[in-house]
């Protein structure tokens, strides 16, 4: 029996889309995964810790990550990450480390422009029934991401890059079991901003999309908020191969703590994804970054509008 399965950064979540990628559809709390060089638009940058989760209610497996590092200026010139992620479904288990560097330079009048790269080691691991008996077979090998990205730190920006750049195809021989496990390589765009609306509304829109040789697909989506804190809105991803699926969104997002999810309705059922970044103060220890709307409060309008420049209040 011959099994084929193709991988592309080795499927992190159950559902892929286009390329056999996942695209990510909270890029805002996974902005590192799209494009390694990703600065922050917002803010300065600072320590930061994140994870995630994805899951189908009608379909058995999920997928998780973790990532710690550092978006804001320091010696190294540049943010960085160290990243875990794992995906299990259909017998078929999934482990990346990976490691992210982006040099990072300053232009005029507040833009900044980034290029970086992401190195990751990848296992995989394929659990089938032979006979009545339970076998395994599995590999493991090296992926490297790269990527530019350009922001004016208020709120918009745009980047580019190339992910699995070893792009390559092999196939594994158990007994009678024959698997061939490929990766692709897959080009992304990213893009995003922040449109103000009045004092106590405005927009945040972003735009992603990945594509191959083969297949693309593609992603919009915008989050009305209150106070740059309380965000609920929608999208839809595009596809070459599958009808439009549309999702809802909404969460948090202050400066020290943001989270997001989402519920997107496709033709396998309800896929939810939801995620999470805490920032902590670059001085002092590890404390959570201070923000005029930690928390999602804001206790008066005068908060919103303190001229300080931050991840979710770009209101200056």
């Amino acid at each position: 029996m011959k099994l084929s399965l193709t991988l592309a950064a080795i499927a992190l979540y159950i559902t892929g889309s286009a390329c056999n990628d996942h695209l990510y559809r909270l890029a805002l709390n996974q902005r590192s995964f799209y494009n390694p060089a990703a600065l922050c638009p917002y803010c300065k940058g600072s320590y930061f810790l994140s994870a995630g989760l994805d899951f189908s209610p009608d379909v058995v497996g999920y997928g998780e990550f973790y990532a710690f590092g550092d978006d804001g200026k320091n010696k190294m010139h540049g943010p960085w990450d160290a990243a875990y992620y794992h995906s299990s479904s259909s017998g078929l288990d999934m482990n990346s480390y990976s490691f992210r560097y982006a040099y990072e330079k300053n232009l005029a009048y507040g833009w900044r422009v980034s290029a970086g790269i992401r190195a990751s080691f990848m296992q995989v691991q394929k659990q089938f029934f032979h006979e009545g008996v339970s076998q395994k077979m599995g590999t493991s090998f090296a992926d490297l991401d790269a990527g530019i990205f350009v922001t004016n730190q208020e709120g918009f920006y745009v980047g580019l890059s190339a992910q699995h750049l070893p792009a390559f195809s092999k196939t594994l021989q158990t007994g009678e079991e024959q698997s061939k496990i490929s990766m692709n390589r897959v080009y992304g765009m990213n893009a995003g901003g922040v449109i103000p609306v009045c004092d106590l509304f405005d927009i945040m829109v972003e735009g992603n999309g990945v594509c191959d040789s083969s297949e693309y697909s593609s992603q919009l989506n915008a989050m009305v908020r209150f106070f740059s804190v309380v965000g609920v809105g929608g999208g839809v991803t595009y596809s070459q191969k599958n009808i439009p699926e549309y999702e809802l969104r909404g969460g948090i997002t202050s400066t020290a703590f943001k989270f997001l999810a989402s519920m997107e309705f496709t033709p396998q059922g309800k896929q939810i994804e939801m995620g999470m970044v805490m920032r902590f103060e670059r001085d002092g220890g590890l404390r959570f970054l201070s923000t005029p709307c930690t928390g999602g409060t804001c206790s008066a309008p005068k908060a919103h509008k303190k001229k300080k420049k931050d991840e979710f209040n770009p209101h200056a």
